[in-house]
């Protein structure tokens, strides 16, 4: 019984064996015909340290040359959301902040701050308690399953107490114009505001350029608020970024809403030369620029005259008269080139109230509107300094338009607005209509 027992045991222990031996075997030849689990750049895509002003972590922008204001909070992160390997499997997260370890992140997301278990908001960290003024390094050292690493390396620049980057402009002499210009819009205050921001900054010269080349005075660019509004707005991003952050994108969204493209081998924006970078102020981060950045919507516009008016609810006294005459057609027709000098709602009540007539009345008299229209159309395209540069200008209705470039009036009628570009002409806005005396014969008067 005993030796059946002591036999049994000896028969399982080489059972044992030889199930052990057949394992390894497979394993061995498992080994052959399965590659080894690796995580190659390829596989794994990019992850990337990214930066919020907010717990939540959103509107975050990389981390590789981002400035942020030298008071405030920040959140710190690695950001998985380009990267094809999943968060979760990843085993842990090392922070060094400029060399020296700071912590070690367990559980996503992974944040230097730490994360709020129960809500994943993150805690925000601090600017100045962590970081040094200037340029910061951080290293995200990402343990993956399998013992795989992933270094990944960001620069936070910390912004300095002051000066503003309105302040650094105004005590630059090379940028007078563009404060001069900043002061016009009415721009001092948001951009003195606390940001942080990316100013493009024209030299003086950039801007003595576009003037010859717009054939305008600087006090008709800064006359036009809007369009210098427009224009200014484009050269200013919604946050601060360095020069490396810069030339790491292929676009850049402006305050204005456009983007502007960038090219890293000149560097260049648009169409101009970055020509001194990295200014850093209280609020942002100035880079030089040897040329006036102009928005697409002036340089390509996309609308008609016809649809930029339609849009305009100042214009819908001016549309009505240009529906009822059947000239829409020749204001919508692209590869023209028009120039329309429109009055302002304001302006057709002041004519009626001139004349003693009603809208329907004057309406009602098709060859006195299509005359008065007319006059307010002429076949070529005339920006603002081309049609201040001439005495006279002869329209679809032949009688002349008197010029005054002293007073930037015709006919004695104020222009209040220039050099809105359509894809087939030029608008520039009047506070008055022009009446041919034509058209005062047809009134009799």
């Amino acid at each position: 019984m005993n030796r059946t027992h002591g036999t049994s045991l000896i028969g399982t222990d080489r059972i044992n064996t030889s199930l052990k031996k057949t394992i390894f075997s497979l394993l061995i030849a498992l080994s052959l015909i399965v590659p080894s689990v690796s995580f190659s750049d390829d596989e794994t895509g990019t992850f990337n340290l990214a930066i919020s002003t907010n717990a939540e972590r959103t509107n975050a922008i990389s981390l590789n040359g981002t400035g942020t204001p030298a008071v405030g909070e920040v959140a710190v992160f690695l950001d998985t959301t380009l990267s094809r390997y999943e968060a979760h499997k990843v085993r842990f997260v090392t922070f060094y902040v400029n060399g020296h370890y700071f912590k070690r992140e367990y559980a996503p997301p992974y944040d230097l701050g730490g994360t709020v278990r129960r809500t994943k908001a993150a805690r925000l960290l601090e600017t100045d308690r962590v970081f040094n003024e200037g340029e910061n390094t951080i290293r995200a050292e990402v343990t993956l399953r399998y013992a795989s690493k992933r270094t990944i390396e960001g620069t936070l620049n910390v912004l300095p107490t002051e000066p503003s980057v309105v302040a650094i402009a105004a005590g630059n002499d090379d940028f007078s114009i563009l404060v001069e210009a900043v002061v016009a819009a009415d721009l001092v205050d948001v951009l003195s505001g606390p940001g942080p921001f990316t100013v493009f900054a024209p030299t003086n010269q950039a801007f003595v350029n576009l003037l010859s080349e717009l054939g305008i005075s600087k006090d008709e660019l800064f006359a036009d608020k809007a369009l210098l509004t427009k224009v200014l707005t484009y050269h200013v991003l919604g946050n601060a970024l360095f020069s490396p952050a810069v030339v790491s994108q292929h676009e850049l969204l402006t305050l204005e809403g456009e983007f502007i493209t960038v090219d890293p081998d000149g560097p260049r924006v648009n169409d101009s030369q970055l020509i001194g970078l990295d200014i850093p102020g209280s609020n942002g981060v100035i880079h030089v620029i040897d040329r006036v950045l102009l928005p697409p919507s002036i340089t390509d516009p996309e609308q008609t005259i016809a649809e930029i008016a339609a849009s305009n609810p100042d214009f819908s006294i001016l549309v009505e008269a240009v529906v009822e005459t059947g000239l829409v057609g020749i204001l919508s027709v692209t590869g023209t080139d028009l120039t329309v000098f429109a009055p302002t709602n304001d302006a057709f009540v002041a004519l009626l109230s001139a004349t003693g007539l009603t809208k329907d009345e004057l309406f009602a008299d098709k060859e006195l509107l299509t005359t008065v229209l007319l006059y307010h159309l002429v076949n070529e395209e005339l920006f603002a300094g081309e049609v201040l540069s001439e005495s006279e200008i002869f329209p679809m209705e032949s009688e002349p338009i008197n010029v005054n470039p002293e007073t930037v009036q015709l006919n004695g009628v104020n222009i209040v607005a220039t050099d809105i570009d359509a894809s087939n002409g030029v608008i520039h806005v009047i506070d008055g209509v022009l009446v041919p005396p034509a058209a005062l014969q047809l009134l009799g008067n």
